[in-house]
C-alpha cells in the first residue's frame, strides 16, 4: 500500500466492512475488523481513527489516545486524528496536550465543523476568546453553518446589527429547509440572540419553536420516570439500610454533587476543585458502571446516565463482598483522576438516583445537594439544547414534572439519612459567598483555602453549559430571573406548583 490509499483507504473493502459493522451498530465486529486491517498495515490511518473513535465512545481513553496518537505521527499535518486526540485528552484531564494538539489542528486546513468543535472545547478549558476565534472562522468558512452561530451565542452575545446575527437571521428565513436537528440550534440561538437584545417576546417565541421540534423527534413518558422514582423509594427502606448498614468502605476520598442541572452544581464543583486537596472528575458516569450485575434499562430517559434496574432480589442478596466490590471498584478508576489529591468530586447530577447505593457501599462519602429556585432552574434548561439526550427538557409541563419526581427522591433519600447530605443552595451562595463556602469546605472536612473563593481563576476544564460563567465571579443577575419572563412560563410554574393541564 502506497502513502496516497494508507491515507486515503477508500479502495479497501476491509475497510468498508469495517465501517458498515460499525454504522450497523456491531462494533465488537468493526473493531476486530480494524485490528485485522492494522495487522497487514499499522500505519494504516483509516483503521487507527476507526479504533481511536470506537476506544473514545466506549469511555477506554488510554487505548484511544494510543491508537489516535500513532495516527498523528502517521499523518502529521491531518487535522482529523489531530482534533480527536485533543478530544480524548480532554476527557482524559489532559489539559496542556489537549490545548496543544487543538491549536495545531485548527493551525491546518479545517473544516467548519471541526474548528466548531475545537471552539467547544477552548471554551471548556475557559480559553474563551480562542473559543469564540475558532466559531467565527467556522462561519466565514462555511456561511450556513448553524452549530458554528449556536456556539457563538454561548461565548458572547450577537448585536443587532452585525453581520454575523443579520446572517442568522437569513437563515431563519428558509429554516424549514434544514435538517431538524439544525433547525432546533438555529432557533435555540436565536431565541438567546433577541432574549439578550431585549426582545423576550420574538426570544421566547423562537425557544419555544426550538423546544417543539426536539420534543417532536424524542419518545419520553414523564410516567415512566415517576414510576422509577417510585420503584426506587419503596425498595430503599429504613430496615433495607439497617440491614446492609457497616458492609461498605470507610473511604472519605469521594465527595459526590447531585441535583438538577442549572442548579449551581457546576458553581459548587468548582469552588471545591479550587482547594489544593480537591480534584474534579467532572460528570463522569463512573459509578453507573460500577454496579454489580444490574442490567442497563432505558426507562427514565436520564441519559447519560440512565439508572440500571435495582431489584428487591438484589438488595435483599446484597452481600458485604459486593458492596466492597463496587466501592473498591470505584475508587481504583477514580484513584488515577486524583493524582494526589486527598478528595475527588464526582459531578454526575444524575447519581441522586443511586445515594442509597452510595451510602451503602462508601458510608464515608460526602454527598452534596445542589438547590434553586426550580422555576429558574426550569427556565434555564428549557432555554439550553442539551448535547447529551436529556429526554425531559424540552416542555415546560415536562421539565416541572420531572423536577416534582425528583424532589419526592431527595425527601426520600433526606428522611433516611438525615444530617448526611449537604445542601448548597444557589440563592444562599449567592448573597453570602464567604459564609456559605466555609460551611460547604466544613461539611467536606477541608480546611478553608482563599482559592475558594476565587474559583473564578479555576483553570480546570468545564465540559457543562456553566463554562463560561465560572469563569466569572458570582453575580446576582440570575436570582428570581425567571420574574421577569413570567408570562412565558406558566406551564412550568403552573406543574411546579403542583397543578395539572
Amino acid at each position: 500500500m502506497n502513502r496516497r490509499q494508507r491515507r486515503a483507504g477508500t479502495g479497501s473493502a476491509s475497510l468498508r466492512e469495517a465501517r458498515e459493522l460499525v454504522r450497523q451498530g456491531r462494533r465488537a465486529e468493526g473493531e476486530a475488523m480494524y485490528k485485522k486491517i492494522l495487522k497487514g498495515d499499522p500505519r494504516a490511518l483509516p483503521a487507527l481513527v476507526g479504533l481511536g473513535i470506537l476506544c473514545l465512545e466506549r469511555g477506554d481513553l488510554l487505548e484511544a489516545d494510543a491508537y489516535l496518537s500513532h495516527a498523528t505521527v502517521v499523518a502529521p499535518a491531518d487535522c482529523v486524528p489531530m482534533s480527536l486526540l485533543a478530544a480524548v485528552k480532554m476527557d482524559r484531564g489532559d489539559m496542556e496536550g489537549a490545548l496543544d494538539c487543538a491549536k495545531r489542528a485548527v493551525a491546518m486546513p479545517p473544516s467548519a465543523g471541526m474548528l466548531q468543535r475545537m471552539g467547544s472545547l477552548f471554551r471548556e478549558a475557559g480559553q474563551l476568546a480562542c473559543a469564540q476565534d475558532c466559531y467565527e472562522r467556522a462561519i466565514r468558512l462555511q456561511p450556513d453553518y448553524v452549530p458554528a452561530y449556536f456556539s457563538l451565542g454561548t461565548v458572547r452575545k450577537f448585536q443587532k446589527d452585525e453581520p454575523a446575527f443579520l446572517q442568522l437571521l437569513k437563515i431563519g428565513d428558509r429554516a424549514e429547509s434544514l435538517p431538524r436537528e439544525d433547525r432546533a440550534a438555529l432557533h435555540f440561538a436565536l431565541g438567546k440572540a433577541f432574549t439578550e437584545q431585549g426582545d423576550a417576546d420574538s426570544g421566547f417565541h423562537h425557544f419555544a419553536e426550538a423546544n417543539r421540534i426536539r420534543r417532536s423527534a424524542i419518545a419520553y413518558d414523564p410516567a415512566t420516570f415517576e414510576k422509577h422514582v417510585d420503584n426506587i423509594i419503596s425498595l430503599f427502606t429504613g430496615a433495607v439500610v439497617k440491614n446492609h448498614a457497616g458492609k461498605g468502605v470507610l473511604d472519605n476520598r469521594p465527595i459526590f454533587v447531585v441535583g438538577m442541572p442549572r442548579s449551581g452544581s457546576t458553581l459548587t464543583d468548582q469552588i471545591l476543585s479550587s482547594h489544593p486537596d480537591v480534584r474534579s472528575a467532572g460528570e463522569t458516569k463512573i459509578l453507573s458502571t460500577c454496579m454489580p450485575a444490574l442490567a442497563h434499562e432505558e426507562t427514565s430517559g436520564l441519559s447519560p446516565a440512565a439508572a440500571p434496574a435495582i431489584t428487591r432480589r438484589l438488595l435483599d442478596e446484597m452481600t458485604p463482598e459486593m458492596l466492597s466490590a463496587v466501592a473498591r471498584k470505584y475508587l481504583s478508576l477514580t484513584e488515577p483522576i486524583a493524582k494526589g489529591a486527598k478528595h475527588v468530586v464526582d459531578k454526575m447530577l444524575y447519581n441522586y438516583l443511586w445515594i442509597g447505593m452510595i451510602r451503602l457501599a462508601l458510608p464515608n462519602a460526602k454527598i452534596i445537594h445542589c438547590t434553586r429556585d426550580p422555576v429558574d432552574m426550569g427556565l434555564s434548561i428549557w432555554q439550553l439544547l442539551f448535547s447529551d439526550g436529556t429526554l425531559w427538557a424540552y416542555d415546560q409541563r415536562e421539565i416541572g414534572r420531572y423536577y416534582l419526581a425528583y424532589k419526592k427522591l431527595m425527601d426520600h433519600w433526606n428522611r433516611l439519612f438525615p444530617g448526611d447530605i449537604y445542601e448548597a443552595n444557589y440563592e444562599k451562595m449567592v448573597a453570602d459567598q464567604a459564609g456559605e463556602t466555609r460551611r460547604l469546605l466544613d461539611f467536606c472536612g477541608l480546611p478553608f483555602d482563599e482559592r475558594c473563593l476565587k474559583f473564578h481563576e479555576n483553570t480546570r476544564a468545564v465540559n457543562t453549559w456553566s463554562a463560561t460563567q465560572v469563569r466569572q465571579p458570582i453575580y446576582k443577575d440570575a436570582v428570581k430571573k425567571w420574574k421577569k419572563y413570567e408570562k412565558h412560563l406558566q406551564p412550568l410554574i403552573e406543574t411546579v406548583n403542583g397543578h395539572k393541564p
